[in-house]
């Protein structure tokens, strides 16, 4: 019995040397050893995850461009073919007298203040015409400018606004807004190019100025001018979707966003009546002079932060952007082709002048020039 006893405390005892053995924990080496052995897999994760969460917003500003772009389709269908934009739904609001007369209903005043969700907030803004009434905008201008810039935010567009810019009869309402709720900056434009009026064509003929008897008005137009140079507008362009000759080729929504100072100080335009792009157009990335692709190379920029071009060119560590087409669908531009192609940006045979060009569109076109011999090449 006795042996019995003796041979089960040695086996306790082995017991508890192992349990001691294993309760010793790590030693200092080992420990180090294992902290970089996580520091190297999380060295290893964060790029793989900072790619991945790039590529899902990337995903997602696409799924809102088709989201814009199939609204402007629908809105053109249900208007005889033509999408929303200066010359088109806002084209009441450009309107001036001629004969001396007023009217609410005509001319940059009337968007002031409370109206519509459906009235644009500035005569270039295309995108309260088309999804102000499906997405329940304010009818104040200054509210549904917000509605714009929070709920149609792109997911990659995370800078918010630090001041407004312009003059106003409604000014105090922005204000208002920017300091309960503030202003994300633009996320999306539509190239100038498909809204303006080619300047070769006049002003439209006078229409009557309902109500008063012997008064009339004439509609105004924004023209293609020197803003949109390196390139001339076609002269037989209107703005109808059944006018635009390669639909899957030609770009109606950008990654695009607005003025950034050289102090780094970001705005968006409040003025009823923009002179030219306002926070809903642009002029294309070919143009050294634009502010929204500006870049440090530029030579045109002006006044503009040369990290501007990030706020547009913004997904692949600002390498690419998404663009929609006239067709509905979606696609990822890399940098070099928004700076060097301009055929997507502009109608179908308007003219490549060279105007205030980048060097890569210059270079791009040199090709065509040399393949059809005209000085002056169209685009396709």
């Amino acid at each position: 019995m006795s042996l019995g006893n003796h041979h089960t405390q040695r086996i306790v005892d082995r017991s508890r040397r192992s349990g001691s053995r294993h309760g010793s924990g790590f030693t200092l080496v080992e420990l180090l050893v294992v902290i970089s052995v996580i520091a190297l897999l999380i060295g290893m994760l964060l790029p793989a995850i900072g790619s991945a969460r790039g590529a899902a917003r990337q995903l997602v500003g696409a799924t809102l461009h088709k989201q814009l772009t199939l609204a402007q389709i629908t809105y053109a269908y249900d208007h005889r073919g033509a999408y929303a934009g200066v010359n088109t739904s806002n084209v009441q609001y450009l309107a001036f007298s001629a004969g001396g007369g007023t009217n609410p209903q005509y001319g940059s005043e009337a968007l002031l203040g409370n109206t519509t969700s459906v009235t644009p907030v500035s005569t270039v803004d295309w995108i309260s015409p088309i999804l102000g009434d499906v997405m329940e905008f304010s009818p104040n201008r200054a509210e549904r400018m917000g509605n714009i810039l929070n709920e149609l935010r792109g997911p990659a567009a995370t800078r918010l606004n630090d001041a407004v810019y312009g003059a106003a009869g409604d000014l105090e309402d922005f204000d208002r807004v920017l300091d309960s709720r503030e202003y994300n900056q633009v996320s999306f434009l539509s190239p100038m190019g498909f809204h303006y009026w080619p300047t070769t064509h006049g002003l439209p003929p006078k229409i009557p100025f309902p109500p008063a008897a012997g008064n009339s008005i004439q509609l105004g137009k924004y023209l293609a001018d020197q803003f949109n140079a390196p390139v001339e507008i076609a002269d037989s362009f209107r703005r109808n979707i059944d006018n635009i000759a390669t639909p899957s080729a030609k770009i109606l929504v950008t990654d695009g966003s607005r003025y950034l100072d050289s102090d780094g100080i970001l705005d968006f335009d409040t003025n009823p009546a923009p002179r030219y792009y306002g926070s809903f157009l642009t002029t294309s990335p070919i143009f050294n002079g634009s502010q929204a692709f500006a870049r440090p190379q530029s030579t045109g920029g002006g006044d503009v932060h040369p990290e501007t071009y990030k706020l547009s060119i913004r997904h692949g560590n600002f390498s690419s952007m998404n663009v929609s087409h006239f067709d509905g669908s979606a696609s990822r531009l890399t940098i070099r082709e928004a700076y060097s192609n301009p055929m997507p940006w502009f109608p179908t045979n308007s003219v490549f002048n060279g105007q205030g060009a980048t060097p890569e569109s210059i270079d791009f076109m040199r090709k065509i020039t040399d393949e059809t011999g005209e000085a002056r090449p169209r685009l396709y």
